[in-house]
């Protein structure tokens, strides 16, 4: 069972909807309007908030702005309904930190289907990574909302360990997690190292990694990572144990044969992206290009400050 706000004018509507969420097993909660939003979220221990997208004090973008910035209520879902659904509209949604947006009338069975899937994925995003011990991808998508809804200065950093499919068929999946984690640890330390300011690392799965760091640390943090990273390979590749068995080293400049890193970055600046989706949008096109050059490394936005 869930703790729902339903928040609109229509008292008659919102009952209506709040009985077709009650008999799905939830708890809900009526308010006409989006005053004192946030003290009330604390007060019941709200799990979703349901809001008409135009209220006579705070409108629904205001109140998921509010909880968007809130340092320990921005990963609840905001479900907006609305009359209007203009893709501008939408798209502006989107960008305060709105989860899902309904179409008035609602079908009562979308509106449950909607809380659901969305309660689901705010518990999925809460669960840190089994493997890593990280946070979830989803996780850091709410933060980085979160940082976007305060105006915070951060920089996005996407983490790739290249070859991870065809080193766990070479040398198998228990030193290939082994790998996972032991780069997990390194970020871990990088976090404690610099713990004052903003720092959030996660694991999407597969060795594909994602960071949120201070803008005046990140270049250093990203290049630091790759050169720590090297030395680690030495450690962790079967070849490299191969060689250092028969009394060999490799060179510091030999090419490695697996999970070499490819770092992309892009920051906000001061035309930074307006929503979670631009970034990841920018991080996409990074990590084109860099695939596309054939080289591993740290591929930085030139066109946004990092």
């Amino acid at each position: 069972m869930a703790k729902v706000l339903f928040i609109d004018t229509d008292e008659q509507y919102a009952r209506y909807l709040c009985g077709h969420l009650t008999g799905a097993g939830h708890a809900c909660f009526y308010k006409k309007t989006g005053e004192n939003i946030l003290e009330f979220v604390e007060k019941h221990g709200v799990d979703v908030v349901i809001c008409e997208a135009m209220l006579p004090d705070v409108c629904g973008f205001g109140i998921s702005r509010r909880i968007r910035s809130h340092e320990n209520h921005f990963m609840i879902p905001v479900i907006l309904l609305s009359t209007m659904s203009e893709e501008t509209e939408l798209q502006y949604g989107y960008t305060q930190g709105v989860d899902a947006y309904l179409t008035k009338p609602v079908d009562p069975d979308a509106l449950v289907s909607c809380v659901s899937h969305k309660l689901a994925e705010a518990a999925s995003a809460a669960t840190n990574d089994p493997l890593t011990g990280l946070y979830s991808s989803g996780r850091i998508k709410s933060s980085v909302q979160r940082a976007i809804t305060k105006r915070q200065s951060f920089v996005l950093a996407y983490i790739e360990m290249l070859g991870v499919p065809n080193f766990a068929r070479m040398h198998g999946v228990e030193l290939r997690d082994k790998a996972i984690r032991q780069l997990a640890r390194l970020l871990t330390h990088w976090g404690e190292k610099y713990g004052e300011g903003l720092f959030e690392a996660g694991h999407m799965g597969a060795g594909h990694f994602v960071c949120i760091v201070e803008p005046d640390k990140a270049a250093r943090f990203c290049k630091a990572l790759n050169e720590e990273w090297k030395k680690h390979l030495h450690k962790l590749n079967p070849a490299a144990k191969t060689h250092e068995g028969n009394g060999e080293n490799l060179r510091a400049d030999e090419e490695l044969p697996d999970l070499s890193l490819m770092i992309c970055a892009t920051g906000s600046g001061v035309v930074g992206a307006h929503s979670t989706q631009e970034y990841f949008d920018t991080i996409a096109h990074l990590r084109n290009k860099a695939l596309a050059s054939e080289k591993t490394g740290v591929f930085l936005d030139l066109r946004h400050k990092v």
